[in-house]
């Protein structure tokens, strides 16, 4: 495995593990004094939990709903926080289930809080990423 496959890699889990903290809503900051790194990952959860208050606030639940579905969907931004598209890349199964996430999404943009990030923060976290939509 060469450097930027670990990069990538890298990149990767971080970006999961802060959607996964941003969409459990599994988050706690203590009163500590505050490295320029740790300031990063905090701004970037922010925007991750923006990002998540934003498209659960226009879900539409289809119904019925099969309890474990889970749809993983690609979402690409401009740096203004407008919305590019978004792509389902892992289907639920459920089409009904698959397009209400689409919606949300598409009804939950722009985002401004995008916009208002350094270019490289936003360039390597929010112009393309991936979101697992789940309704529990």
């Amino acid at each position: 495995m060469n450097i930027k496959a670990i990069f990538i890699i890298k990149k990767y889990l971080l970006l999961m593990t802060l959607i996964t903290v941003a969409l459990t809503g599994c988050t706690s900051f203590q009163n500590k004094v505050v490295e320029p790194e740790t300031r990063l990952t905090q701004e970037i959860t922010s925007i991750a939990r923006v990002i998540k208050t934003r498209i659960e606030k226009n879900w539409i639940k289809p119904e019925p709903i099969v309890k474990g579905l889970q749809v993983k969907i690609q979402i690409q931004t401009k740096s203004d926080g407008s919305l590019v598209s978004s792509k389902v890349i892992e289907p639920s199964g459920n089409e009904n289930f698959d397009r209400s996430a689409q919606e949300a999404i598409k009804n939950g943009f722009p985002i401004k809080e995008l916009g208002e990030l350094k270019l490289e923060v936003y360039e390597r976290n929010y112009r393309k990423f991936n979101l697992v939509f789940n309704p529990e």
